[in-house]
Formats: structure tokens, sequence, C-alpha cells
């Protein structure tokens, strides 16, 4: 994805993005697919399947960072259609939405954070 290579954030933030869209991040869901671990809950919040998904917008704990960082709205209406979660970052990345309040795009907090 050509966009993501053009986002101002570091090179090893485009990495991780790189593999969230691709599903090669290591999550304990498709470790334990794998037969690694015996579980694929998350460990953090223990109240879901650790997916990409989860793990970026709809952990406990990551919903209390967007909340916190006034996009608690934005993500909640992102993630509310059943979707992937490399689906929703890839759709963040195309729409190319600024932050007007931070004068950033969402690409790039949602990445960063």
């Amino acid at each position: 994805m050509e966009r993501l290579w053009r986002l101002k954030i570091p090179s090893k933030i485009k990495i991780f993005g790189w593999r969230a869209l691709k599903g090669f991040l290591l999550c304990k869901m498709i470790l334990a697919n794998r037969h690694i671990g015996e579980s694929g809950d998350c460990p953090v919040c223990q109240q879901g399947v650790e997916d990409v998904k989860h793990l970026i917008f709809t952990c406990d704990r990551m919903k209390a960072v967007w909340r916190s960082m006034g996009l608690g709205g934005k993500i909640q209406q992102l993630t509310d259609i059943d979707r992937s979660g490399s689906s929703i970052l890839e759709e963040i990345i195309i729409n190319e939405d600024q932050i007007q309040a931070m004068q950033v795009g969402l690409a790039e907090l949602v990445l960063t954070t």
C-alpha cells in the first residue's frame, strides 16, 4: 500500500502498519491457531481474543487510550461494522483524515499510538 509508505512516521512504525495490514502480527490468536501457547485470549483485558482488531482498536485498554485522545467516537464508528482490524486500518490510511486539533493525520496518529 503506497500511502502507508508516504506517511510522516518513523520507518519501524510503517513496518508495523504493513505487518498489521498483511496479517503478519503475531497476536495470541494467530499463535494459538499454530499450536503455540495455550490460549488466544488478550493478556491485557482477558475479555477477547487477541487479533489485530482487538490489539489496535477494541481492547479495553486501547478504548481508554482512544477516549483520552478524544478519538473514542471515531474509533467506535470504524469498529461498529463487523470487519477485520486490517480492513479498518486500511480504511484509515486510504481516507487520509486529519485531526485538526492535533494537526496530524488520523493514520499517523493511530499507527503511532
